[in-house]
Order: structure tokens, then sequence, then C-alpha cells
């Protein structure tokens, strides 16, 4: 059974829906971020970098234990072990890398940071500078939804999973009206009613 490291945040939450979508036996363990959980040694030895999401598989490449940190990379490894939501080879899964390279390197930092600098520190200029590039994305999210039902054309991938967790903050913390893209409502609502994203955002308890 994988084991998933994991605390109530986006990139905690991608791993969670991607575990119910493959239906793979995963016992997820909290780690109190805020109390130095991430920083312990014993937490240090599965990932260095200390922070989460980070996994261990105890059936991994060569039936070997194999121990996995970083949310991308982690959604690639499970697409590979599967061998879903990832095409193996070709335009859909270049298509897919990246779609999620733009969660990796677009959305993911400018939410992280607005939670941070701009709600929690309340710097309002970090906040709205933060807060229209945010936006701004989001219409590229929604343009390209307008062209396909998901993100990496016409099957869901890892990049509509990567995206979902911080589409779902939009009005409940980012400040940021899903109004104008109807796009990406429609795609949020049909992920939304899938019973592995619903019980995914609920990991952990």
């Amino acid at each position: 059974m994988i084991e998933l490291y994991t605390n109530t945040t986006s990139n905690g939450r991608k791993i969670s829906i991607a575990l119910e979508e493959l239906a793979l036996p995963y016992n997820a363990i909290k780690i109190d971020t805020q109390a130095g959980g991430s920083r312990t040694p014993e937490y240090l030895q599965i990932n260095p970098n200390g922070k989460i999401p980070a996994i261990v598989d105890p059936d991994g490449p060569g039936g070997q234990r194999f121990v996995m940190f970083e949310s991308a990379a982690i959604l690639v490894y499970l697409a590979d072990k599967t061998g879903r939501l990832l095409a193996y080879k070709g335009a859909a899964r270049y298509a897919a890398l990246q779609w999620l390279q733009v969660e990796a390197s677009g959305v993911s930092p400018d939410a992280f940071w607005l939670f941070y600098i701009g709600l929690k520190e309340k710097n309002e200029q970090a906040a709205t500078m933060l807060r229209t590039d945010l936006a701004r994305l989001y219409g590229v999210l929604d343009k390209r939804l307008g062209h396909s039902p998901y993100l990496a054309g016409d099957e869901l991938s890892i990049a509509d999973i990567a995206h979902f967790p911080w589409v779902a903050g939009a009005t409940s913390w980012q400040g940021i009206d899903l109004e104008p893209y109807a796009h990406l409502r429609r795609w949020y609502g049909e992920l939304a009613a899938r019973d592995s994203f619903q019980k995914g955002m609920k990991i952990p308890a």
C-alpha cells in the first residue's frame, strides 16, 4: 500500500485525487507543516526538500520500495505506474506535460504566494499583482478548454488533476470571479462531480 505524506493543501490534494482516480490503495499520513512536521529528521529521509506531498511505494520500479516527492513528479510517476491519466507517447503525452508545467510554474506559485504574502501578511500590492496574474492564467485555461473537454485533449489527465485544487479556491479565498470563464466553469463542475475528486479533496481528514 502506498504511503502518502500530505496535508490539507492544494499540492497535497493533487495526489490524493490521483490516487482515488487510479483506485490505488494508499494510507494518508498527515504532516503538520506548521508545527515543523516536514522538517523532522525522519521526514527529511523521505523528502530532503522538507515539503509535502511525498509518497513511498513499496512496489516501485523493479518491485522495490521507491520514494517520490514534488507533486508534479508524483503525478507523472503514478500515471506511468498504472498506464492511465497520461498517454504513453505522442502528442497527447506532451500536451499533458505542457499543461502540467503551466500549473507547476504559473498557477501554483501565484496562488501560493497570494495566500502567504498577499493574504496572511496583508500585502495589498502583492495580492493585487498575484491575483491579476492568476486571473490571466485562468483565462488561458478557459481558452484552452473552449477547444477541448480537458486540458490535454479528449481525455482526463494529470494536468487536469494538478489544476483542480487551485481552481477550487478561486472564489473561496483567491478573490477571483470565475463568471467570465464559462469553459473553465464547465470543466470544474464536471470534475467536481466525480467521486474520486470529492474524496481526494477531503484527504487528510
